[in-house]
């Protein structure tokens, strides 16, 4: 299976402060729109089907699919060429929904939000109307009665928007769609941020003004500068990944940095698959980004926090510094005491494959991962096929091992999970949040 992130046009509409696209937007720093015509989507979904025949699309990275002049050509050659996809939107553009949504390709149509009401809708997503987009969220809502996509609500959390987020979350019960909540997070550049954003003043001042004080999640998220982490690969360099922007050149496949020219690594149509996934390993800016080690905090500062306050807003945790516990567990050349010498299980496959990595680069004895989706039953990662929970309590190592959970769930959901997996004789069950506690806990006994 290849996942393909195709960005068919290179602009948004909106001007939210914690994304970059936005805050070009907001600074008149945008690029010239542009979008991917369909002569070269085709061209590039022929070259897709040659690498695989499963091959799963994204139809966006940063900016707005809902601007492309002819989406529903685009689905339709998805639908020629059976390549099911999924979209993001901010759907304060008007289409067509019922068309939309009778692609048989288009999987799943995201929206991004973080409000309904006009007192912090316009605070996180600037420039929107609050007016709009209830209107088509409820258009979307009739849509999908007649429709297999599956619509989810992602729902950005601040500190000012909890009434949103109720009322957000009982229309999509209602209605049948995915309700997400997560913190919202800041999209920056650790390399500004390492030269204090220098000649980028405007934009650091947008994220200290409008976004920073807003947020749930810790202050102290910002990444730091770890050598001795550039031996553990990028989760991008396993994954079958592949990223093209809206002229078919491939670039690095992550978020931490927007597409741009200089980060350009060839067309899509000139490469092999094989040289697709060299891209992670070549790139200047990869090499820059695993010698400094931010390719391992990416994915662990602040989204760990996620762990404990994706589905709360209780943050009674806040005299533990999670974050602070991240770097010490990523200096730290040993793991943490209470997982030395025990067999390793790690749940929940999305994220569970950088763990794994972590946790074989500090000497650990990983088992295997398990994961509550049976869909997901038998899929490789890591070399490790994926178990079902009867699966792995029917293994040797279980009953002696300990079970890391990475999903992310609410404090309740995770103590539910976890009394599971001692009821089925698990000798330790701990949290990614408690496992990174216990990492800074060692530390601060060593220096006693």
């Amino acid at each position: 299976m290849i996942t393909a992130r195709f960005e068919i046009t290179n602009r948004c509409n909106l001007k939210c402060p914690s994304c970059y696209s936005g805050r070009a937007n907001y600074l008149n720093q945008h690029p010239v729109f542009k979008y991917a015509s369909l002569e070269l989507c085709e061209k590039i979904y022929k070259k897709l089907k040659s690498f695989d025949k499963n091959i799963e699309m994204k139809l966006y990275q940063l900016n707005e699919p809902l601007l492309h002049p002819d989406l529903n050509g685009v689905l339709d050659l998805n639908d020629k060429y059976d390549l099911p996809c999924c979209i993001s939107s901010n759907i304060i553009i008007k289409k067509d929904w019922v068309q939309l949504l009778a692609h048989k390709s288009l999987r799943r149509f995201i929206i991004s939000t973080s409000g309904c009401f006009s007192n912090s809708y316009p605070l996180g997503h600037r420039g929107g109307d609050t007016a709009l987009f209830l209107k088509h969220l409820n258009e979307l809502a009739l849509a999908a009665k007649t429709s297999s996509t599956e619509i989810e609500v992602i729902f950005h959390q601040y500190n000012d928007n909890e009434k949103d987020e109720k009322y957000l979350s009982s229309f999509c019960y209602e209605n049948g769609f995915t309700f997400t909540p997560i913190p919202a997070f800041i999209m920056y550049s650790p390399w500004d941020n390492a030269c204090k954003y220098r000649g980028k003043e405007k934009e650091q001042l947008d994220i200290a003004t409008n976004v920073i004080p807003r947020i749930i999640l810790q202050k102290n998220f910002l990444i730091e500068n770890i050598p001795g982490l550039g031996m553990l690969p990028c989760m991008n360099e396993s994954k079958n990944d592949i990223a093209i922007d809206t002229e078919g050149y491939v670039q690095h496949n992550c978020c931490m940095v927007p597409f741009s020219e200089e980060h350009r690594a060839g067309h899509i149509l000139d490469l092999s698959f094989e040289e697709t996934q060299q891209i992670q390993k070549k790139l200047s800016i990869c090499l820059d980004c695993k010698k400094k080690g931010y390719h391992m905090q990416y994915g662990l500062i602040p989204h760990i926090e996620y762990t404990y306050l994706a589905r709360t807003r209780a943050s009674s945790h806040s005299e533990v510094n999670i974050n602070e516990s991240i770097r010490s567990f990523l200096r730290s050349p040993l793991p943490p005491k209470k997982i030395q010498n025990t067999p390793i299980y790690v749940y929940g496959l999305i994220g569970g494959e950088r763990i794994i990595r972590l946790l074989q680069a500090k000497g650990c004895i990983v088992a295997g991962i398990i994961d509550d989706n049976p869909r997901l039953t038998g899929v490789e990662c890591e070399g490790y096929p994926v178990l079902n929970m009867e699966q792995a309590s029917s293994t040797d190592n279980f009953r002696k091992g300990t079970v890391i959970i990475c999903f992310i769930r609410s404090p309740e959901q995770i103590k539910v999970i976890k009394n599971n997996l001692l009821e089925k004789g698990v000798a330790q069950a701990l949290s990614l949040y408690e496992l990174f506690v216990s990492a800074k806990d060692d530390r601060v006994t060593q220096q006693a």
